[in-house]
């Protein structure tokens, strides 16, 4: 099978890639900052910042994927029976969404 990519379609194509990684940049960085204001610090580390009373979380990206994450924040205690992590109610699906894109990129 030949594919043919025209200029038009070519241009539009790559103009469309880095408003996505842009985005997608921007989601990391909005969810990280959203980890730091509601204070995940205080029980998790992150390449060795934070406190050890929770879980580290440097590499939970490589054991959780993203829906998964972002559904673990949503309900926490659906996911496990003892759960000692802050309630999340008060966080949007929006901000959901950028929280676990955050973790999920850490490897």
């Amino acid at each position: 099978m030949n594919l043919r990519i025209s200029g038009v379609g070519l241009s539009l194509l790559l103009a469309v890639a880095p408003a996505s990684a842009q985005e997608r940049e921007l989601l990391l960085a909005d969810g990280q900052q959203l980890f730091i204001d509601n204070g995940c610090f205080s029980c998790h580390t992150v390449g060795g910042s934070g406190n050890a009373t929770g879980p580290d979380l440097s590499h939970v990206g490589a054991r959780y994927d993203e829906d998964g994450l972002a559904g673990w924040l949503r309900n926490p205690a659906r996911h496990k029976l003892l759960v000692h992590t802050q309630k999340f109610q008060h966080l949007t699906r929006g901000q959901v969404e950028q929280l676990a894109a955050y973790l999920s990129s850490l490897r």
